[in-house]
């Protein structure tokens, strides 16, 4: 009887995205961004992302699609996936949990999609070095959710879920 591995869930924040294809990311995230892409091509990772930031890899400059082709095609991946595009809908006030991001994170079109991606069950978030996220990453902590940068999780994840002996 084999033993199936769990199938981790992400929330891959828009800042991410947008730093993946400029010189706003370290080498080693950008990679980390298209290993992450690959996983959910493979369908080995669930992700979450904003919906904005769908449209937001089809305004890519065509120069920097040439300046990081890697990094673009693995955008063009999570783009086509049907699945995991979060709506930023406007929570209702009295939502505790949609209040508490919204309190941590400062910004309604930040704080509604993870909020909905929190109630999917997502806990581990992946964030540019610009994001707001990472900056408050001890806050969302006590909301449960843990925030890195995409080669961290990787390596999180490489450590965390290991095949079984």
């Amino acid at each position: 009887m084999s033993r199936a591995l769990p199938r981790p869930t992400v929330y891959l924040d828009s800042s991410a995205i947008r730093a993946v294809v400029s010189e706003d990311m370290r080498p080693r995230d950008r990679v980390a961004v298209c290993r992450i892409a690959a996983m959910v091509s493979e369908d080995l990772l669930t992700f979450f992302a904003p919906a904005s930031a769908r449209a937001e890899i089809d305004r890519i400059a065509a120069a920097a699609r040439r300046h990081h082709p890697r990094e673009f095609a693995a955008l063009e991946i999570l783009r086509a996936a049907g699945e995991g595009w979060v709506e930023a809908e406007p929570r209702a006030p009295g939502d505790a949990s949609y209040d508490a991001l919204l309190a941590i994170i400062g910004n309604e079109l930040d704080a509604a999609p993870l909020a909905r991606a929190r109630l999917a069950g997502v806990r581990d978030v992946i964030a540019a070095d610009s994001s707001v996220l990472l900056e408050r990453a001890r806050e969302l902590a006590a909301e449960e959710l843990r925030v890195f940068r995409p080669a961290d999780y990787l390596s999180r994840w490489s450590t965390q879920l290991q095949l079984p002996k």
